[in-house]
């Protein structure tokens, strides 16, 4: 099976964008993404939190 690159768009609050968003990829290069974004997340959370702290 395969996915379009704006799947992963939808599953992340649509802040997400993609050059040609109607690209198609592999499943396994479509999980591979996701779960980039997902670790890119995460450490985006993690710095806004070190920084909140940091301002307290």
């Amino acid at each position: 099976m395969s996915h379009k690159l704006s799947e992963l768009g939808i599953q992340h609050d649509g802040f997400i964008c993609f050059n040609n968003p109607n690209e198609v990829v592999s499943d396994k290069e479509f999980e591979e993404i996701k779960n980039d974004l997902a670790n890119m997340r995460k450490e985006a959370l993690k710095m806004l939190a070190e920084k909140k702290n940091d301002n307290d």
